[in-house]
């Protein structure tokens, strides 16, 4: 697993922190003005340039605190030149003067764990990021206890739990690998699958199956469609079928009355539909509904109805659709309900039910719209209305011109005199 590594985006802050930090305290003023030229020559780009500066004050004779300022701004150059060992090494100089704060160290820890992850230098990347993890939540817990400014540093965030997460693995904690991770999903703004995939991995790689299916359900809950989650839920089943599964768990307790919560009726649900059970499928969602654990949400509804159609329960879809139409004015469930009463040669029902929902704006809802609305019209026999009809279904939608032009011209010669 290659991890990358930082490099550009971080040189012009932290070698305007390095001298911020440091201005006052060059003790050798000679060695301070190259120092300004370095960091001038790393701003504009010029890091071959930059790196023959610093190299030799470098080799000047200098107190600590300089050392740290000069090996610091050193690891910045040779990082933008792709030397990350090198880049490495100085930060580790830089660390050991002991000179740097407590932000400065930090940063330094984080950095030199990414550049050991990159280098596949795994035990090296392990301790140095638990060390910067332990330092950066005492350091939090510190500052907002006294709101001293010395203790507020940067703390974790997504990325960097992430990165711990695959250090971690690599050297087969995965303990540690899944408490980040699970630090990582309690942070992120939005859901991420892949977090929820990690997730699954590690418990997977760690032989803890059934965290693995517990793993899945919970993404499942938040990405119900995502087809890998749902494959590798079936794989896993398969694993773990010496021991009662998970779905066979919530299969007794839908028969058995005892689903308590909408996530375990919609995960069953879908279950069923994705293993091509759409009919056993819609029940479960249906009681789901019917028992008021279920909302009679959009998404919910349009599922029910598509899981009744699957199953050839037109009957039953028609009705969810329908009140897909009453409660949310959906068109594309509008049309699709008007196609399954046209068959029934339900034209007034069509009719009333196109009252229901706007066209709206795609002109291919707009010319289904009123192609069904012609189509009903004619079955009625009201010949005027579905020629109007039909001619704004083909000015709505080009797609549906010739289709609808030859309607009209058919109504036009047989009907209309």
């Amino acid at each position: 697993m290659k991890i990358p590594v930082l490099r550009q985006a971080w040189i012009g802050v932290c070698m305007f922190i390095a001298v911020a930090g440091y201005a006052q305290q060059f003790t050798n003023d000679r060695i301070y003005k190259s120092y300004l030229k370095i960091q001038e020559a790393t701003t504009d780009g010029k890091f071959a340039e930059a790196l023959e500066g610093i190299n030799k004050l470098a080799d000047y004779k200098t107190v600590p605190i300089e050392t740290a300022a000069i090996q610091r701004a050193r690891g910045f150059i040779l990082l933008n030149l792709d030397r990350e060992p090198e880049a490495a090494e100085a930060f580790k100089i830089a660390l050991a003067q002991g000179e740097l704060n407590n932000f400065m160290t930090q940063e330094m820890k984080y950095i030199i764990a990414n550049l050991h992850a990159g280098e596949s230098q795994w035990e090296e990347a392990f301790n140095v990021y638990k060390e910067w993890l332990d330092n950066a939540l005492a350091y939090q817990a510190q500052y907002e206890q006294t709101q001293n400014e010395d203790y507020n540093v940067t703390q974790p965030d997504s990325d960097s739990y992430r990165l711990g997460a695959a250090i971690a693995a690599s050297v087969n904690n995965f303990p540690y690998a899944i408490a980040r991770t699970e630090d990582a999903i309690k942070v992120i703004p939005q859901p991420e699958k892949e977090l929820y995939a990690l997730l699954v991995a590690l418990h997977y790689q760690s032989k803890d199956l059934k965290s693995a299916v517990a793993s899945i359900q919970r993404g499942l809950s938040i990405f119900p469609d995502h087809q890998e989650f749902w494959k590798n839920l079936s794989s896993l089943y398969q694993l773990i079928k010496e021991d009662p599964s998970a779905l066979a768990a919530l299969v007794i307790a839908y028969e058995e009355g005892m689903l308590q919560s909408e996530e375990e009726y919609l995960l069953l649900g879908r279950y069923f539909i994705y293993r091509g059970v759409p009919f056993d499928g819609a029940r479960v969602i249906s009681r789901g509904l019917n028992e008021k654990v279920v909302e009679p949400t959009f998404v919910n509804l349009e599922l029910l109805s598509q899981a009744w159609f699957a199953a050839r329960e037109f009957d039953e879809s028609l009705e969810i659709l329908k009140l897909i139409v009453s409660q949310y004015g959906d068109i594309e469930a509008c049309l699709r309900a008007c196609q399954i009463l046209l068959e029934d040669e339900e034209y007034d029902k069509v009719l009333s039910l196109l009252t229901k929902a706007e066209p709206g704006n795609r002109p291919a809802d707009q010319g289904m719209y009123f192609k069904l609305k012609g189509y009903a019209e004619y079955g009625k026999g009201d010949y005027t209305y579905a020629l109007e009809s039909f001619r704004l279904a083909g000015k709505s939608d080009p797609e549906l011109a010739e289709s609808s032009q030859s309607w009209c011209e058919y109504i036009e010669d047989e009907f209309i005199k």
